[in-house]
This record gives structure tokens, sequence and C-alpha cells, in this order.
């Protein structure tokens, strides 16, 4: 395959400057939707989106020219969302809601990259489409305008995402090699965040179990003042 010409990339950059606003709604549109979702099943769940720069468009298609010769249509993460929860049971929900409302074109669990003794970046992400027929609370034109763009999905925990968000870039982006000892306190680290996962998740389910089962002695009175006072008091 011929490399891309100057003036290709050019139009590229151009193509994508016309589309900015319409990636721009549909970040809009992804965080409404999330937070919605997300509002009563799992309340503490953290939503931020975003769009591609003109920028950093650029970047990308000149640094990935040949992978992806035509980076507007090929490229995953022109518009991304990122949902941050507290544990994998929580995953999952996000991830079967996901598979359910809209079209996923790929999903990736990047743990599987990983081997038995290995550890590092987690999260599950996937690259989705909305469904044409799909009521998204958008106004028609706008969604016709959407239908058929990609958007990256990254779904987390949080201390997943703790680990992502302070080493992620400064382990994996970097064009020098790291010293070993380095690379050995990052692994480290994410191993002991994992085990924490785990730990958090087991505390998770024993508590919620406990609180359903002593409710189930409890008056709705009384359920409704111990809520009361633990709203107030949150040790309570």
């Amino acid at each position: 395959m011929p490399d891309q010409t100057n003036s290709d990339l050019g139009q590229q950059i151009l193509n994508y400057e016309g589309l900015y606003e319409v990636y721009t709604s549909y970040a809009s549109m992804l965080e409404e939707y999330f937070e919605k979702a997300c509002k009563d099943a799992i309340p503490e769940a953290i939503i931020r989106t975003r769009v591609k720069t003109l920028s950093s468009f650029a970047e990308k298609a000149i640094r990935k020219a040949k992978e992806y010769p035509n980076p507007i249509n090929q490229l995953g993460d022109l518009c991304g969302a990122r949902i941050i929860v507290h544990t994998y049971e929580q995953v999952e929900w996000v991830n079967k809601f996901l598979e359910k409302n809209f079209e996923v074109i790929e999903k990736e669990d990047v743990q599987e990259r990983l081997g038995e003794n290995q550890f590092g970046y987690l999260s599950v992400h996937f690259i989705i489409n909305i469904k044409p027929d799909h009521d998204y609370g958008l106004n028609p034109d706008i969604q016709q305008k959407i239908v058929g763009k990609k958007a990256e999905v990254q779904v987390r925990t949080i201390l997943q995402h703790a680990w992502s968000d302070i080493l992620h870039d400064r382990t994996y982006k970097k064009k020098i090699s790291l010293p070993e000892d380095i690379k050995r306190n990052s692994a480290i680290l994410a191993a002991l965040l994992e085990e924490g996962d785990e730990k958090f998740a087991r505390v998770v389910e024993r508590t919620d179990n406990y609180f359903l089962n002593y409710s189930a002695y409890m008056t709705r009175e009384e359920i409704k003042k111990r809520n009361r006072n633990a709203s107030r008091n949150p040790s309570v």
C-alpha cells in the first residue's frame, strides 16, 4: 500500500475539523446517557468523556499513516468515554449494559495481554457505534450524523484507574527504555492494587449481604431512620 501524501493527510485533517462539533455532540450524549444509566444502578460511578483535539488527530494521523491510511474512518478513539466504578461486579454490569445498548465493534479485556505472572495496565476497552433505531435522547438530526461513527469506551475499577492515571503514560508511552527497578516497582504496585480489588470485592459482597440480612428483621420505619442517620453521619 503506498504511503499517504501530505495532501491526503491535509484533507483528512480538514475533514476532521469539519466533524469536530459532531464528535463533541457524541461525547456529550455518551456522558449524559451513561450518567442516567448509572444513576440508580451504580450512583458512585465516575463518567468522563473527551473528543480528540485537532492537533492530537493530526499527530496520530501522521504517526500512524501506514497503519491507518484513512484515519478519520479507521481510528476508533476520536470520541471516547471512561466509566470508573468500585468493583469487578460493577465492571461486569457496565459491560453488559454496553453490549445491550450499543453495536459493539470490538471488545478487549487488556488483562488477556498479560501473562500469568505479569502485572500492569488493566481495563476493558470497547469500540462502539450507536444503534440507528435506539433512543439515546438525541435530536434526530444529530443522531443521524453520529450513526456509523466510532467511539471508544474504557471500563475499569477505581484502583485500576489509579494505577493507569499515575503510571500508564509514564511506563508505556515513553520512547526510552526504563530501568528494570522502575519496571519492577510499577509491576509490584499493579499487583498490590489487583489484590486490593479482589479484597474490596469480597468485603463489599459480605457487607451488602450482611445489611440485607439485617434489614430483613427491621421495620420500614427503622430502615428509613437508619438511612437518615447514615446520610447525616457517614460513620454510622
